[in-house]
């Protein structure tokens, strides 16, 4: 692929720090994230408030790249039970204050 085409598609893959929110129950540090789902596996209600998306992210801080993370879609339907927060093995999902 060359520089061209590269550049192409980090232009359509949205940066992590366009997917940080601060209306949900949960807070997502990206950045350590390493997009397992077992967030979106242990909630109850799983597809239908998690989803995985694509954006350009670093893997525990380094080597940027397009990969896939769990994103609250409907955060409304989050019954608050943090069953995700402890299923994350990386502890990048933390109780909104």
């Amino acid at each position: 692929m060359n520089e061209k085409n590269t550049s192409i598609l980090k232009e359509k893959i949205p940066h992590w720090k366009t997917f940080t929110q601060t209306n949900l129950p949960v807070v997502i540090y990206y950045s350590t994230c390493g997009g397992g789902e077992e967030c979106i596996t242990a909630c109850p209600y799983h597809l239908k408030i998690w989803e995985m998306q694509e954006m350009e992210v670093p893997f525990f801080g380094i080597n940027q790249a397009p990969r896939k993370r769990p994103v609250m879609i409907n955060p409304n339907l989050c019954t608050k039970c943090y069953i995700c927060v402890e299923a994350c093995p990386t502890g990048s999902l933390v109780k909104q204050a």
